[in-house]
């Protein structure tokens, strides 16, 4: 039972390194599992790449997981599936409800609980609470150690709120941040991941449950590699305020100790900061020299002519959005590029999105806008929809007249 880091600047490889290890144990034929454990919004690509990089049969011998997805897997082996979750909104119902009972007891969060968005504040707080191991009594511990008797009392409401919330909860659900903690406790009671090879990439921190998984895991698994995305690995703790790679270098601190706590032997570690010009940025010197000293102090100056790297001023954000619809279409058209080779980022797609749409159509470029669509938008599920209220409403003026609007009852608009 061991523990191994990988680590490397972005574009070092540390996931192509990870991908090709797997790749040379399943060529092996292992008999042991191995596993991929990911963040969840990358499960999906992580799942292709080792596809593509495995040929066939990659995905049979071993297996992409994400955080909770391996809870699931414990949940499916220890039970504790069959029992319901409470989604977003019901989560939201709950406090509601905890509020308005406790109205009386809470002179301070009282006047603001009836103001717009306060409910949805509170469960992003009891979900920070719960990813970080933190219960009521912490809180009230917390509050009785301060001097601050207006802190204090928010902590002391806060915890009331919590503990009510938690006893409510109890009764008949089980909420989904809950299910990290659950499964650290329910994995020691079955065989999942015994003897297994285990590689954690993507991460650049872990929260307290995800670190008691890591233990779990590190009980039972043959060897844990870990990719990290820093410069080095430090021994000493102090460490410049405005490095980078702190929050990282904070992270492998803890791992270290956590496996010296669970007995686990550390390997020594793999760099992949050898390359120069990293492998990502093997075609841009450029981009390469950017990526190295862009957060270094002093900085290095780049005093060669640029040809990867343009600045454009702009007077607005239409003529920045048709600033860059024109050399999509120079790239497309002089340099070969197709357009699904071109990514436009943009920090505030809310603002771009509209113009974007607009100016993109002007110039007949197809492009694919990454931003969340409600289901109910989709005019099939409005019709959907409306025919159940149909038959729900009897046959009501207003449902009726949605099923008409949505363009698909094969109805004339005249």
């Amino acid at each position: 039972m061991s523990l191994r880091f990988i680590y490397g600047r972005s574009g070092s490889g540390k996931t192509y390194y990870c991908l090709q290890e797997i790749k040379e144990r399943l060529q092996h034929s292992p008999e042991h599992a191995l596993v991929l454990l990911v963040p969840e919004q990358y499960t999906f690509q992580a799942e292709r790449e080792l596809m593509a990089i495995t040929a066939q049969g990659g995905l049979w011998e071993a297996e992409v997981l994400s955080f909770r997805r391996l809870a699931f897997k414990v949940f499916n082996q220890a039970g504790g599936l069959a029992y319901p979750h409470l989604q977003a909104a019901g989560k939201c119902m709950l406090i509601y409800k905890v509020l308005q009972g406790l109205k009386e007891q809470l002179p301070f969060f009282s006047k603001s609980a009836e103001r717009q968005g306060f409910v949805t504040t509170i469960s992003t707080l009891l979900t920070e609470f719960k990813r970080y191991n933190i219960s009521p009594q912490e809180l009230i511990v917390a509050g009785d150690a301060l001097t601050d008797e207006l802190l204090k009392v928010k902590l002391a409401e806060l915890a009331a709120i919590y503990k009510e919330y938690q006893d409510l909860l109890s009764e008949s659900y089980r909420d989904l941040d809950d299910d990290l903690t659950l499964a650290a406790v329910k994995m020691e009671n079955t065989d999942l991941f015994l003897n297994a090879e285990i590689w954690i990439d993507g991460f650049s921190g872990f929260t307290p449950q995800e670190y008691s998984l890591i233990a779990q895991l590190g009980r039972r698994a043959k060897r844990i590699n870990i990719s990290l995305c820093t410069d080095s690995l430090l021994e000493s703790e102090e460490r410049e305020a405005t490095d980078v790679f702190a929050s990282v270098k904070e992270c492998w601190r803890r791992l270290n100790r956590l496996a010296a706590e669970e007995g686990l032997e550390i390997e020594k570690p793999v760099c992949l900061n050898q390359a120069e010009p990293l492998p990502r940025f093997k075609e841009s010197v450029e981009l390469s020299h950017l990526e190295k000293y862009f957060f270094e102090y002093p900085h290095k100056v780049y005093s060669l002519p640029t040809k990867d790297i343009a600045l454009f001023s702009a007077v607005n954000i239409f003529a920045e959005i048709e600033a860059a619809a024109r050399d999509i279409i120079r790239l497309c058209r002089d340099q070969g590029l197709r357009y699904r080779d071109i990514t436009l980022i943009t920090g505030d797609l809310a603002n771009y999105g509209r113009l974007i749409e607009v100016i993109f159509k002007e110039f007949n470029i197809p492009y694919f806008l990454d931003s969340k669509i409600e289901i109910t938008q989709n005019p099939l599920i409005r019709l959907i929809l409306a025919m159940l209220d149909i038959f729900i409403d009897n046959w009501s003026y207003e449902a009726v007249f949605r099923y008409l609007k949505t363009g698909l009852a094969g109805v004339e608009k005249q």
